[in-house]
């Protein structure tokens, strides 16, 4: 039998005045446990912990086997049976990468099983495009200060260094939010003068 163990972190994203484009890891992991085993091919049996443990679906519509089987597809390769534990510590719909640290780490660990035949760039173009925006994904897959641009189709990145004593503080609040409501909350327009006043607070 073989066991891929992975981490991956939570992120902020919109850091800053950076709406959609600066993003940065934090000291706060989800872990990702596969074991394949002998069976029935296709088969999942899924155990969360934590974060998620009586809400998230616990078969094949969840996120991370949802990005496990893209990748499986892109590298026409399907495992046999595969036990899938997921120790969940990011709070969910609360603006910390919740959704992105799934898709990617069920990209990351489905690349370990098809012997890394993508590369990392292609990951993070894979995760951007199911995750919708690149601003979590790429600092949960790099660590640090990331700025992204993504025009729907390529996402371009670039790692930054963060300063080594900066802390983060988190405030969670105690109702959970998805990211497309967020959205709709926000103007289609904004007046050039606060586009501008934005950017250049960047």
């Amino acid at each position: 039998m073989k066991t891929i163990k992975i981490k991956i972190p939570a992120t902020t994203a919109n850091f800053g005045s950076g709406f959609d484009v600066l993003g940065a890891a934090l000291k706060l992991y989800n872990e990702i446990e596969v074991v394949q085993v002998k069976g029935q091919r296709s088969k999942v049996k899924i155990e969360i912990i934590g974060e998620g443990k009586d809400t998230l679906p616990g078969n094949e519509k969840n996120v991370v086997v949802r990005s496990m089987n893209a990748v499986f597809n892109i590298c026409k390769k399907f495992p046999l049976a595969y036990h899938l534990r997921l120790t969940n510590r990011i709070p969910l719909a609360r603006g910390l990468g919740s959704s992105a640290a799934a898709r990617l780490g069920g990209i990351v660990v489905a690349n370990e099983i098809c012997d890394r035949k993508l590369s990392e760039d292609e990951i993070i173009q894979i995760g951007s495009k199911l995750e919708g925006h690149p601003d979590n994904v790429v600092p949960s897959f790099f660590g640090g200060l990331c700025v992204c641009n993504f025009n729907g189709k390529n996402v371009k990145y670039a790692k930054l260094k963060m300063p080594s004593d900066l802390k983060a503080v988190l405030c969670i609040p105690d109702f959970e939010l998805s990211t497309d409501k967020a959205r709709n909350i926000l103007p289609k327009t904004i007046p050039h003068k606060a586009a501008v006043f934005n950017s250049g607070r960047v």
